[in-house]
């Protein structure tokens, strides 16, 4: 072929190829253009309450494109869930707007509007099969807070937070937001937040080697029914303060309403007509939370649109508050009569329900008492509160005359005294109330779970880090069920005894250890099943297993779930339905750091305590399975106890002599009674002893122990054990340290 025509070809084609790459590109903006052109066709429709048309708006568009979004504006998924919503038809809803999320994971997008629809539908209408993936839209949504996100983003994050930060502790509320009592539109949240708030929400996973975040669950569902039952168009977090309890810790025990006989009886009924028909009190509940302790007890009283969490004053009618100086006797002393009166009523209503009102009531009670015997002389009262006392002196408040009615009928000073009383008694019962919110606010958690009622399974555990040879840690979780701890609650025993006639003589426990990233995000959960049978809960210990975890890195953080179940005779443990559920333990261990892989860098493994009595019987301490004499678990320890602290050292240096030559001490510094007068005075002195030993090996990798007899230490109370390695070819240390709680020798703890 000539090269000039072939040239002339190749050209042609390139230009035939650019060509088609416009036109492909012009037709993919004409379909982009009228994706966007519909999309905000749909919108208009949607506006204008012509949901039918927008219906067929958006589920066009998602047809094609199932993730379509327009640039800092929401998904049309978000919208035709909208619209579903608007016209009342929540199943539909929800179902466009689990697409959507689908849809946008498959691009690995995110949005916050169509996530914030999403999560609310899910918990609105208790859609578990929906539970996972809405927390974690959840959780995604919360990351947001610090972010720069677009503006009609941000009152959506906000609400979340709105709804989240009374649960918080204080500093962290701290670290989110510069003044987070005072949320608003304008907030600025610091940047990293949502990471924050995402991690704690992690940590509070109660039971994390299951599916999904159980406390966040419950989180969700108390919002949902706290926007149905408790909301509010005022508060920024939607709820009113009901509402916010309610997520704080649950419903109540039980609700009461505050009412009152005195305001129906035949006195108040007579009254002058300004105060004739007040014959109800202001909307309220009182909430008990009976198992949160004797202060969580909670009076709110409807205030315009709202109900608010309140005092005694607020039950009064506003009528009833003020006016006892009023000099008409026709209408200041009634007034402080019958407010008198009522206070008494609604004292004697609220001691009955929360016994720190006890003391106001009785002092109200005393007045009134003697304002109905209508008693001729002087009387004097002490009023009494736990701060302070006042002597009030009230004199002849009667004077019988022919003709007249006792509210007729004024001697000089009782008007004062009865307006003085009211005022009085009414302070003092403010100052008694702000007294019982301050215990309250002290005694009273932040936040309260209802998820788990399963009986606490007592497990003692310590943690040992040791280096792979691949460079990762391995981490080996020692841990033991005491004496007694496998027995099941007598109520639950009864009625696995009415399932099973016979129960084996084992008890299993499934154990989860679950290592999570430096964000507590789930990377591994490691699962193991033990044995454990009935000869050892009366009067022994179970004997210490040994859980491993392999492959961490950096920071890492740990959360250890064990299960108690018993076992039917002849069933398969394989089979759920042959096993009863007993108890759970759960035990964190955050912050973890791997040990460094550096091969220049002298690292030591954690220390592990043996019980040094049964070395001698084994011909080593350890071998590819574990230890082969027991690890002692327990912080406390006997005297008499003798211990061996187990380490490994890795990277040492050779020597000219190609050998490893180091140096291992130990310090045991422990507190001791001072001699002399010191000593009678309870004083105590620290001291330190200790000693080394030079060691040379042939491996840059050493298995060492150190032997102690605690017998020396008889009379201190607390031990500090610092093991020090010193690589003496280059001078480079490395050590660990261990502290005991010193215990009588019969103390099994």
């Amino acid at each position: 072929m000539d090269s000039s025509r072939y040239t002339n070809f190749t050209g042609h084609l390139r230009v035939f190829a650019i060509l088609l790459i416009i036109l492909f590109s012009a037709a993919d903006l004409s379909a982009q253009d009228d994706l966007i052109s519909r999309y905000q066709a749909g919108r208009d429709a949607f506006e204008a309450a012509r949901y039918d048309n927008a219906i067929q708006y958006f589920a066009a568009i998602i047809q094609e494109q199932p993730a379509f979004r327009i640039k800092d504006r929401s998904t049309a998924a978000f919208w035709l869930g909208r619209v579903h919503a608007t016209r009342n038809e929540p199943e539909r809803a929800l179902d466009v707007w689990r697409t959507g999320m689908q849809a946008l994971e498959s691009e690995e997008a995110f949005d916050v509007l169509l996530a914030h629809a999403f999560v609310k539908a899910v918990f609105r209408e208790s859609a578990q099969s929906d539970f996972i993936r809405a927390i974690e839209a959840y959780l995604n949504l919360l990351d947001h807070a610090g972010r720069s996100i677009p503006p009609y983003e941000q009152p959506v994050v906000l609400l979340h937070v709105e709804q989240l930060i009374f649960l918080l502790p204080d500093e962290l509320r701290s670290d989110i937001a510069e003044s987070p009592e005072r949320l608003s539109e304008t907030t600025t949240f610091r940047s990293g937040s949502g990471e924050l708030l995402v991690s704690w929400w992690r940590r509070q996973d109660p039971l994390p080697a299951t599916l999904w975040n159980e406390r966040v669950a419950e989180h969700l569902d108390r919002v949902a029914t706290a926007e149905k039952h408790y909301s509010s168009s005022e508060s920024p977090s939607g709820l009113d303060e009901r509402g916010v309890l309610f997520v704080r810790l649950g419903a109540p025990t039980k609700v009461e309403e505050i009412k009152s006989d005195f305001l129906n009886s035949r006195e108040a009924l007579l009254a002058e007509a300004e105060f004739a028909g007040i014959s109800r009190l202001t909307e309220n509940e009182f909430w008990v939370y009976e198992h949160l302790g004797p202060r969580a007890r909670y009076l709110f009283v409807r205030e315009r649109e709202d109900y608010r969490l309140s005092g005694l004053e607020s039950l009064i009618p506003r009528t009833l508050r003020h006016g006892f100086s009023d000099p008409s006797p026709v209408r200041g002393l009634p007034r402080a009569s019958l407010s008198l009166h009522l206070m008494r009523d609604l004292l004697d209503e609220l001691a009955w329900l929360d016994q720190a009102y006890t003391t106001s009531f009785l002092n109200v009670d005393r007045v009134v008492s003697d304002l109905r015997a209508r008693q001729r002389g002087s009387v004097e009262y002490t009023l009494k509160s736990d701060s302070s006392s006042e002597k009030l002196d009230i004199s002849s408040l009667y004077r019988p005359t022919v003709g007249t009615t006792p509210h007729s009928v004024l001697i000089g000073g009782q008007l004062r005294a009865i307006g003085t009383a009211r005022i009085l008694l009414m302070q003092q019962t403010k100052v008694a109330e702000h007294q019982l919110a301050e215990k309250r606010s002290a005694e009273v958690p932040k936040s309260s779970s209802g998820f788990s009622a399963a009986p606490p399974l007592p497990v003692d555990f310590r943690r040992a880090r040791f280096l792979e040879e691949d460079g990762t840690t391995r981490t080996e979780i020692y841990w033991v069920i005491p004496a007694g701890g496998l027995i099941p609650p007598f109520g639950i025993q009864l009625e696995i005894l009415r399932r099973y006639a016979r129960l084996s003589s084992q008890h299993l426990i499934h154990v989860s250890a679950v290592q999570q990233t430096p964000e507590y995000r789930t990377r591994k959960i490691t699962r193991e099943r033990y044995r454990l049978a009935d000869e050892y809960y009366n009067d022994a210990d179970a004997p210490v297993n040994t859980t491993i975890v392999k492959g961490d890195t950096g920071l890492y953080h740990l959360a250890l779930q064990w299960d108690q179940y018993m076992v039917y005779e002849s069933g398969n443990e394989s089979v759920p339905e042959n096993l009863s559920f007993v108890k759970t333990g759960m035990h964190r261990v955050d912050s973890l750091w791997a040990l460094s892989p550096n091969p220049r860098t002298l690292v030591m493994s954690d220390l592990v305590p043996l019980v040094a009595e049964t070395l001698a019987e084994s011909s080593s301490i350890r071998d590819e399975n574990g230890f082969l004499v027991p690890v002692y678990v327990r912080r406390s320890i006997t005297p008499r106890a003798k211990l061996a602290l187990y380490f490994e050292a890795y990277h040492l240096l050779y020597g000219d002599d190609d050998k490893t030559h180091y140096t291992v001490s130990y310090e045991v510094a422990y507190d001791r009674k001072r001699s002399g007068l010191a000593g009678l005075l309870g004083k105590r002195q620290e001291i330190t002893t200790g000693a080394s030993t030079l060691h040379t090996g042939h491996s840059r990798t050493t298995r060492e122990y150190v032997s102690l007899d605690l017998s020396e230490w008889e009379d201190a109370k607390e031990l500090r054990i610092t093991v020090r390695l010193t690589d003496e070819t280059t001078g480079n240390t490395a050590e660990r340290t261990l502290e005991f709680d010193l215990v009588a020798s019969h103390s099994k703890r």
